[in-house]
């Protein structure tokens, strides 16, 4: 079997942060790339008016998370 991509979800929960380890470890071994996802759940603002979500910021605060999730650990992959 050859690892060469990674796909890992993350939702920034202290369960995520202690996956950071196990997925740097078969990266670095396999030499893979690391995709970082991460999905805005639209249904938990399913109940608020669409001109008060601003929308825009919280796809900016998301953003700001992803890049920073476990940006030194994945330095280099």
């Amino acid at each position: 079997m050859n690892i060469d991509h990674i796909l890992f979800p993350a939702d920034f929960s202290p369960r995520a942060h202690a996956m950071v380890p196990l997925v740097e470890d078969l990266a670095r071994r396999w030499n893979a790339r690391v995709s970082i996802l991460h999905v805005l759940e639209t249904q938990a603002y399913a109940g608020v008016a669409y001109e008060m979500l601003q929308m825009d910021e919280v796809r900016k605060v998301a953003s700001r998370q992803l890049e920073a999730f476990a940006a030194a650990d994945f330095q280099g992959l």
